[in-house]
């Protein structure tokens, strides 16, 4: 079982293994024997590596006491326990609970030196309690803390250690929240370059340091530069790594909007909207526009769309109508539209319809919408699907801002009047926000003549 789930990660198959050993060894050895605290330890362990953390904390409570007893209160089992369940009632939200276990964890170690060096288990009780504090928003408790951590673990890991350098993050973080950022500064860049080298630019502890690196840089008039430098970066390891459902991304795509343009280099953010949305210049002289954005679209707003509102013959006299954007719990809107009033199960679909007329539409090559939308969208010409997108869960306020490049083949457009419908449909009921617009150009050998009805 200990193979199993420390090894290779094959949980369910470990704990069927430790609840066998632990009904054996209680059943002949009973509660109290060593073999049968360290069975029920390697179930809780099990328990919460499945993400199980009520009945990972139920057993460590079950486990603490007899360990104490038969094993000792300052053994290096107990106290892994006792750090253990501080972990669970961290990730379970109980951060006065996981305080006071990292804090007796890290005062029955109380620096314990074996064969020359810091257990480790004490310095993650220390670095716990150092955690929970922050979260707490308890920043001169944290600061003395970290400080303590950062100088133990360099001296006992190494400088390079990635343990170390989360402690480097974590005290700059302190000093950032503290309003000392030129204290921040060196730490950050220091976490920085260091996890670059040991554990490569993707890595989770790497992108975190480097957002907290921009975040400081903004703090300090002459770091500016690198703080619009390190948000660039952010914008194409995110883009490339997590895609658009991305927290970090919506962050740095929003810092540089607001530092771009003030530092006069606005080309710079037209380069980040085409790599974040897709879009590649068309030339000029053969591209033409078909639907403006902020057109008038007719819109369905119920519960339930019709089934063919992509017809072309479809009769959306009853619809209402309203400039683009249209959507709704945004203020960026021309028309807001109903969602059915209950802001926990909001109708999944709204529905538009525009027509547009096309001439000489045999010498169109592509056709090219910027959508402006969120969560997910298909589009019909003349009655057929063309194209589709999807954000995804995360990208709301990416959504908001960016108009994202979708290309379609102009085999369904006709000379004279066209039919375009766009369903937008929510992720889930309880989104927050929904919003649409759209532009249409076609890439054409010759000018094409339009107008929008």
């Amino acid at each position: 079982g200990y193979t199993l789930a420390d090894r290779v990660g094959r949980y369910d198959e470990a704990e069927a293994l430790f609840v066998e050993a632990l009904g054996e060894h209680t059943r002949l050895l009973g509660e109290d024997s060593a073999a049968t605290i360290f069975s029920k330890t390697s179930l809780a362990y099990t328990y919460q590596q499945q993400r199980r953390y009520e009945e990972a904390k139920r057993l460590f409570e079950e486990v603490l006491p007899p360990s104490e007893k038969v094993l000792g209160p300052n053994h290096v089992q107990t106290v892994t326990l006792i750090g253990a369940l501080g972990e669970v009632c961290k990730e379970l939200g109980l951060a006065d609970e996981a305080a006071e276990y990292f804090a007796e964890s890290r005062e029955r170690y109380g620096g314990r030196v074996e064969d020359g060096e810091l257990h480790p288990t004490s310095l993650d009780a220390m670095s716990n309690q150092a955690v929970i504090l922050l979260n707490q928003e308890k920043f001169e408790e944290a600061l003395p803390i970290l400080k303590q951590v950062l100088e133990l673990s360099r001296n006992t890991q190494g400088p390079e250690n990635p343990q170390t350098l989360i402690s480097v993050h974590n005290l700059g973080a302190v000093y950032l929240r503290l309003g000392k950022p030129e204290l921040a500064h060196p730490l950050f860049l220091e976490a920085l370059e260091g996890e670059r080298k040991a554990l490569g630019e993707t890595h989770p502890n790497t992108l975190a340091s480097l957002q907290d690196y921009a975040t400081n840089c903004f703090r300090i008039p002459s770091e500016v530069d690198n703080g619009v430098e390190a948000l660039k970066q952010m914008v194409r390891l995110h883009k490339e790594h997590s895609g658009d459902n991305s927290h970090p991304l919506a962050f740095a795509y929003a810092g540089l909007r607001k530092w771009l343009p003030q530092l006069g280099r606005e080309d710079e953010l037209a380069e980040i909207d085409r790599l974040l949305t897709g879009d590649v210049d068309w030339p000029r002289d053969r591209t033409h526009s078909l639907i403006a954005r902020g057109a008038t679209w007719s819109y369905f707003d119920g519960a339930q769309p019709p089934a063919d509102f992509m017809d072309v013959n479809f009769v959306d006299t009853g619809w209402s109508s309203g400039a683009a954007p249209l959507g709704y719990n945004d203020d960026k809107l021309a028309t807001i539209i109903g969602f059915g009033g209950d802001g926990s199960n909001k109708h999944r679909t709204a529905c538009f319809r525009l027509v547009f007329q096309a001439e000489r539409v045999d010498e169109i090559e592509q056709l090219k919408f910027r959508l402006r939308y969120d969560d997910l969208a298909e589009i019909y010409l003349n009655g057929k699907k063309v194209a589709s997108g999807e954000q995804g869960r995360n990208s709301d306020r990416l959504a908001e801002e960016l108009y994202y490049a979708i290309q379609a083949d102009p085999a369904e457009l006709v000379d004279g009047s066209n039919v375009l419908a766009v369903a937008i449909s929510q992720a889930n009921p309880s989104s927050s926000d929904l919003i649409f617009d759209l532009e249409l150009e076609a890439l054409a050998a010759e000018p094409v003549t339009e107008t929008t009805e």
